[in-house]
């Protein structure tokens, strides 16, 4: 008997002993037991917001360029953590306050990841001051990001930057809490050009007898062909193009004496680093009659580039393109007054 009793005592102790457990101690957040293959990411972002001028043809008026938000706009960040080809995990946030010349950004978002293979993807671009919409682009799915219907144009705002990172946690498995600062650049899908017009008082002293009955212009922008809209952020490269696009803006016109305006400008999705885009641009009064007319433009773009087109776009009618030199390093400023006709 005393025997079968120093078996029972031994099962005993052993049951009591499967079920005793060491839990982790009570991390910085206050939790306790969470899964020590977790690893809490936190990013910073660089932003390259400045736009090279690209010039061919001269040397002069060289424009530069940057985005940063004012009171009315927003900085949003969307970043996703992908793996096998779909989110493991998304975050938006976006910025309390308008931009700085700060390029570089430590951005409030927490990811907790497991420890095996992500690829890190971040997108930004702006919304309006207190909402989180979609403002320029459909972000519902990073791999086919949007321009927005109707599509805009002449407006800073639908400027926008992506960058990627591999992200490889498996160095971090049965580690307690563990903790990763990932760096992602963020670099421009996007070319940008702008359209000066050079006959400001000749457009002026032609129109006077309409500006003095209140009468209103606008200026109207379709491209040829097809247009890139849309961008996939894995990848780096456009996804989807359309034809028929165009986009309608005022036209204002200073009073001021000066002799050039800028009448239009657009970002574009690049595929590959230089090529062009057609534009034909007409200037309407309010009635919709055409006053000037410009037609078959070939504007030169190139990646993280600002394009300047100069010509008399208020007063006269043209016809045909411009020929690039491929080997152009540097800035495109381009004056079209030789060409009109």
């Amino acid at each position: 008997m005393k025997k079968q009793y120093s078996i029972l005592l031994f099962m005993l102790l052993s049951m009591l002993g499967s079920c005793v457990h060491d839990y982790p101690t009570i991390t910085e957040e206050g939790e306790e037991g969470i899964d020590p293959t977790l690893v809490q990411i936190n990013t910073e972002v660089t932003l390259d917001l400045e736009l090279v001028p690209l010039e061919i043809i001269t040397q002069k008026n060289v424009r530069t360029g940057t985005t940063k938000a004012t009171s009315d706009y927003r900085r949003r960040f969307i970043i996703e953590a992908r793996r096998d080809g779909h989110a493991e995990t998304r975050q938006v946030t976006i910025l309390d306050e308008a931009e700085t010349e700060n390029k570089q950004i430590s951005l409030p978002i927490n990811l907790r990841l497991h420890a095996v293979e992500y690829t890190l993807a971040v997108w930004t671009d702006y919304v309006k001051a207190n909402s989180g919409t979609d403002l320029y682009y459909d972000t519902e799915d990073l791999q086919y990001v949007g321009c927005t219907v109707p599509y805009t144009g002449s407006t800073d705002y639908r400027d926008c930057l992506y960058g990627t990172t591999p992200l490889d946690l498996r160095p971090y498995r049965d580690e307690w809490n563990a903790k990763v600062q990932v760096s992602v650049d963020m670099v421009r899908p996007l070319a940008k050009y702008e359209l000066i017009a050079t006959d400001v008082k000749d457009f002026l002293r032609k129109t006077r007898k309409q500006r003095s009955g209140g009468k209103a212009f606008n200026v109207t922008f379709a491209y040829g062909f097809y247009l890139p809209t849309v961008f996939n952020v894995l990848s780096g490269k456009p996804a989807d193009s359309q034809t028929g696009v165009q986009y309608t803006v005022p036209l204002t016109i200073p009073t001021d004496g000066a002799e050039e305006c800028s009448i239009g400008t657009d970002y574009i999705f690049v595929n590959g680093m230089e090529s062009f885009v057609q534009l034909s641009i007409e200037i309407q009064d309010e009635r919709g009659t055409v006053v000037a007319r410009t037609t078959g433009l070939e504007v030169p773009y190139c990646r993280g580039h600002l394009t300047t087109v100069r010509a008399r776009f208020l007063t006269n009618e043209m016809q045909g393109g411009v020929d690039i030199d491929d080997d152009f390093e540097g800035n495109i400023d381009i004056d079209l007054d030789g060409l009109l006709k």
